[in-house]
């Protein structure tokens, strides 16, 4: 019988979230605390679930990746496709053209090894 999925803490979510995006573009702890203007060890703090930030940080991270709001906190695990594809189409504008190739690139490097 498959096991049941344990369904997060929705304040997980965010730390997830953050951590994800920060690694996932390789900026390290040190200098995205130095771009919100915040100290590294709140940010550790956010990242370890030890604290959250408010509504206007939550807004400020959600700008410094250029990403909605909801995309900070809300789980993306779970997201089905076709809201997926609204939240990139959401999102598409405002990509710059360096991030739009690098995103046709990706795909297309799928596409190939796919056929």
């Amino acid at each position: 019988m498959p096991k049941a999925i344990k369904k997060s803490n929705p304040k997980n979510y965010f730390a997830k979230n953050l951590k994800y995006l920060r690694e996932s573009r390789g900026i390290e702890q040190k200098q995205m605390a130095e771009d919100l203007n915040i100290k590294q060890p709140t940010l550790s703090c956010w990242e370890s679930l030890r604290s959250e930030p408010d509504l206007d940080t939550l807004v400020k991270i959600a700008k410094y990746f250029k990403i909605s709001d909801n995309m900070v906190t809300d789980d993306l695990t779970i997201v089905k496709p076709d809201e997926l594809k609204d939240l990139f189409l959401k999102n598409l504008s405002i990509l710059t053209d360096e991030d739009r190739e690098d995103i046709e690139r990706i795909i297309m490097r799928r596409f190939n090894k796919s056929n």
